[in-house]
Order: structure tokens, then sequence, then C-alpha cells
């Protein structure tokens, strides 16, 4: 079990880092990729990555970002995460979530890869 809490924040810290600083789309891309199927159905690793700052990691890889691919990747994290989890999706809306969703779904370079 420490493994796997151990794994989530490394996860975190990696994608904190990978959004932090100038990173190819597609380490972003992958990143958050690996980041959705670490959390996805998983509460104790969704508590993890809260814990870890997760949420506003995702957050901040998608609010810049028009590239289609990490669109896509950043989304799939983000709705891992908030997936069936009351205090993520507390926290994303908190966070101004939906205007974030509406801003990302407005680009038409983003929506056009887009399935929903």
């Amino acid at each position: 079990m420490k493994r796997v809490m151990t794994a989530v924040r490394a996860w975190c810290i990696v994608l904190y880092h990978a959004v932090s600083c100038v990173v190819a789309d597609l380490a972003c891309d992958l990143l958050a990729a690996v980041f959705g199927v670490v959390v996805q159905n998983n509460p104790l690793c969704q508590d993890w990555a809260l814990e870890f700052h997760g949420l506003t990691t995702v957050i901040g890889l998608l609010a810049p970002h028009e590239e289609p691919a990490v669109v896509k990747s950043g989304l799939f994290a983000l709705a891992s995460l908030v997936k069936g989890h009351s205090t993520a999706t507390e926290k994303f809306l908190h966070a101004d979530g939906l205007q974030l969703l509406t801003n990302l779904l407005s680009y038409p370079r983003s929506t056009s890869s887009i399935q929903m």
C-alpha cells in the first residue's frame, strides 16, 4: 500500500514539474494519460492525488493548452480524478472548474478531436 501511495505522489510531482516547466506536448500528454489511469476508479489513489495537489496540477496543465492531444489526456486525468469522488468534485467546482471546461471547449482546435 505504501508503494502505491509513493507512486501516486511521484506521478503528481512529475506532472507538476511537467506543467511548471516548458515540456513537450507529447510528454504532457503521456504524463496526464498515465496519471488518469493511476487514479481511475480508485478512491484511495484519488485521495492521495488530492493530498499531493494532483487536481491543481491537472487544472494547471489544462488551462493554458490548446493542443488537442494534451487537452484530451488532461480531460481524461481530470475525469478519472473526480469521478465518484465527492471531495475532488467539490474542489474542482471551487477552483472554477466549470469555467475551465467552458474555455477549453470553446477552442475550435481542441474540440475537433475531443469526443464526448
